[in-house]
């Protein structure tokens, strides 16, 4: 895909970077967190939990109505840790080592460890959103662990399945992924007590980016740099997952044999490599791409009916920044 000025997220929430910091403090400063038992590993999970993007597109949503509340600040330290728990219990499930660079809570400390910290943060979240006050942001926020617990059953249901298909990965992803970012911008509006119609937009914004962040997530597991992702290329098909690139794989090469017999043999030495290669060799990448795009083209049509304004440009140039992202 073309390349373009790499954007610099900094930049990017500049708008909001002040109330970011307060998030961060807050999960610093969580009572859980003084526990001597519980310190180490909380501090671990908040030091590798990335970008703290979800919180941002909070906070940049309600901004682009009015100045942020304690309100917003709550939605959107709820929301990161809501996003935390989910990362954990991820790695629980998948025995995945590495994060970002960065040993997983499941390596350090267990399996056992790592469900109970993450069923531990998830209460915080519940906990914090309740401080919001909101009854409507509330209710949308217990019907999303609703539905990324079921897209997680999906995924785990459908592990070593060759005979997925692409409509399936969507539902899918959306239940998992994009559903978070879809509540990290429709909260934003409620909390600031943008119109329905506002708050509209804002959710359609969010359920895009989301879909075409998963879309670029899994691009990335084929032709990411494993030293800028952070993890090792191919690592979902070890773990017996089908995302988009693989699945367009077999749709086009329906006598392929090689993810079927990865998946029965278990010799990732022997079959990934030639996997890789033979989509990296194709144009599916690409379509990839121009799926994701897709995705943030719609988005961008939804950013376009919000009055100008400095939280409207980063929610756009968020847009940019999934596509070119490269960790």
């Amino acid at each position: 895909m073309n390349s373009i000025e790499k954007i610099d997220i900094i930049n990017i929430y500049k708008p909001i970077q002040k109330s970011l910091n307060t998030v961060d403090e807050k999960l610093v400063n969580l009572p859980v967190n003084q526990h001597p038992t519980l310190a180490k590993p909380l501090q671990h999970i908040s030091n590798s939990s990335g970008k703290r993007m979800r919180a941002a597109i909070t906070l940049l949503s309600a901004q682009t109505e009015k100045p942020l509340t304690i309100e917003s600040i709550s939605m959107a330290v709820a929301i990161e840790l809501f996003h935390l728990a989910s990362l954990i219990h991820d790695d629980a499930i998948d025995k995945s080592a590495v994060r970002r660079g960065e040993e997983t809570i499941s390596n350090l400390y267990g399996t056992d460890m790592a469900i109970l910290i993450g069923d531990l943060v998830f209460a915080n979240s519940a906990s914090t959103v309740c401080d919001t006050g909101n009854i409507l942001a509330i209710q949308r926020f217990s019907e999303t662990t609703m539905e990324v617990s079921t897209g997680q059953i999906l995924e785990t249901s459908q592990k070593f399945n060759t005979k997925q298909n692409i409509e399936g990965y969507l539902e899918r992803i959306y239940k998992k992924t994009a559903s978070v970012f879809e509540t990290s911008a429709e909260t934003g509006g409620i909390i600031s007590g943008a119109t329905k119609e506002k708050i509209a937009l804002l959710k359609s914004y969010g359920y895009n980016l989301g879909m075409a962040f998963q879309i670029i997530d899994d691009i990335l597991d084929f032709e990411g740099d494993p030293n800028e992702f952070g993890k090792p290329v191919g690592q979902d098909l070890d773990q017996g997952l089908l995302t988009l690139p693989s699945l367009l794989y077999l749709e086009k090469f329906p006598n392929e044999t090689n993810i079927s017999t990865l998946f029965s043999e278990g010799d990732s030495q022997k079959y990934k490599p030639k996997i890789v290669e033979s989509i990296l060799n194709s144009e599916i990448i690409e379509e990839c791409y121009i799926k994701a795009q897709n995705y943030c083209n719609t988005s961008k049509e939804m950013l376009e009916k919000l009055p100008n304004s400095e939280e409207k440009t980063s929610l756009s140039l968020l847009l940019d920044y999934v596509i070119e992202r490269r960790q």
